[in-house]
């Protein structure tokens, strides 16, 4: 699908055509746990959903010898990376998340990302909220960064800017793609 390259009103459309999406988190969680058990590692960095996102939890729960992440917004839009089960708090963008206090990891730990947005690319660009909070953790990860969408929200180009990073595979009910 090609899109206008606007960000707002993309994200306007991808939050709309989403909501009318059947939620699909137990076939992505099938293709994900395979890949998982494919690349044999053992800290994965996840997220909690929120609005329509593919829900992870059921992965979490199928692989419990891997350890999962998750993230925290902390001070200047930084997200912090925490025990996937430490997020037991609401934000203000109603998403859970650790307590300040949590155990606080660093990014080199991660042997692989899954990464939520709103829309992605078959490249592997990604269109998030607009908040950049992804924008600034990316650089800092050294692992496969999985694109986590539905196939509906793959489209044919997104505006990208300098500081964006691509994904190295996408995540869909139809299963793992890589991407270049």
């Amino acid at each position: 699908m090609t899109l206008e390259p606007d960000k707002a009103s993309l994200r306007v459309w991808a939050r709309r055509t989403r909501a009318n999406l059947p939620d699909i988190s137990s076939q992505i969680c099938a293709r994900l746990e395979t890949l998982i058990r494919q690349l044999e590692v053992q800290i994965v960095l996840g997220y909690r959903a929120v609005h329509g996102e593919p829900n992870l939890e059921m992965l979490v729960r199928a692989l419990p010898d891997v350890q999962f992440l998750t993230t925290r917004a902390s001070a200047g839009g930084i997200l912090t990376l925490h025990p996937y089960k430490s997020a037991i708090i609401q934000n203000r963008f109603g998403i859970l998340e650790p307590p300040a206090d949590a155990l606080t990891l660093e990014p080199d730990v991660v042997q692989l990302a899954l990464v939520p947005g709103l829309l992605f690319t078959k490249r592997g660009a990604r269109l998030g909220y607009g908040g950049g909070f992804y924008d600034r953790l990316l650089p800092h990860l050294h692992c496969p960064l999985v694109g986590v969408t539905r196939n509906a929200l793959i489209v044919d180009a997104l505006p990208c800017d300098m500081w964006d990073v691509a994904m190295t595979q996408l995540a869909t009910e139809s299963g793992i793609v890589q991407v270049s």
